[in-house]
């Protein structure tokens, strides 16, 4: 089996534009070339990423006092 490849600018920006012209995540996944697991490991691991970030009192917005 083939390494995954890495996100770049490009990709994102194929699988971006793939998606809100109205496609499916297999459809956009195709459109830039990479297999529809590549694509949901990616979303998931985005979206832990944020979790991670939004737990940690580092990244947190400050309000004016």
């Amino acid at each position: 089996m083939a390494r995954p490849r890495k996100l770049n600018e490009a990709l994102q920006h194929k699988i971006v534009t793939a998606i809100r012209a109205g496609n499916y995540i297999e459809t956009a996944a195709a459109y830039a070339g990479i297999h529809k697991s590549t694509l949901y490991d990616w979303l998931k691991r985005g979206e832990r990423e944020k979790q991670r970030v939004a737990k940690n009192p580092r990244y947190r917005i400050k309000k004016d006092e």
